[in-house]
């Protein structure tokens, strides 16, 4: 997989094979991993994961730390 998506602005939807959905929203750049697996290098989504096939489904992501 490893395709990368970056959106300047508004919303895309994501629906993976095993019933995952994502969200992006705004600007943002997000990763497909695999199939399981997607990493948010910057922006926001939202992400659910209810069937059965889709449990496992995960997304990392960087963390800022400020003073």
């Amino acid at each position: 997989m490893g395709q990368l998506l970056e959106l300047s602005a508004g919303e895309v939807l994501l629906t993976f094979d095993h019933g995952a959905s994502v969200v992006i929203v705004g600007r943002v750049i997000f990763e497909i991993i695999s199939p399981e697996e997607g990493f948010l290098t910057f922006g926001q989504l939202r992400a659910k994961a209810e069937t059965t096939e889709s449990h496992g489904f995960c997304v990392s992501m960087t963390c800022m730390l400020s003073d």
